[in-house]
């Protein structure tokens, strides 16, 4: 469903998707970031969809703007695409799925 109205029906909602593309090499630095910042920042992020109504993202403290009668407010899923050197492949999250694993498994749902 690409939007949805709250039950009062002034807001209307646009579902959005990004991704966020990161390159991933072998240097431990490198990989210190992307398991202390990038995917922490991810996993938060998408959790608050996944775990909140619309009604309350609306309403969480960390949302500056309060939308207006009428107004249309995206709500973004993110994506983490990491591409990785073959030496820091390993180093990839579990729960990170291969894009063409991913895209069979879309291509499954779809027939």
């Amino acid at each position: 469903n690409p939007s949805q109205l709250l039950s009062d029906g002034s807001v209307a909602v646009e579902y959005m998707r990004t991704g966020v593309l990161v390159e991933l090499s072998p240097r431990p630095k490198h990989t210190a970031e992307l398991h202390s910042l990038l995917v922490p920042s991810w996993r938060y992020i998408n959790s608050l969809r996944s775990q909140h109504s619309v009604k309350q993202l609306l309403q969480h403290p960390q949302i500056q703007h309060v939308p207006k009668s009428g107004e249309t407010v995206p709500l973004v899923q993110f994506d983490l695409l990491i591409f990785c050197e073959p030496e820091a492949c390993d180093k990839i999250p579990a729960e990170c799925i291969p894009l063409q694993q991913l895209h069979d498994i879309r291509a499954s749902q779809s027939d």
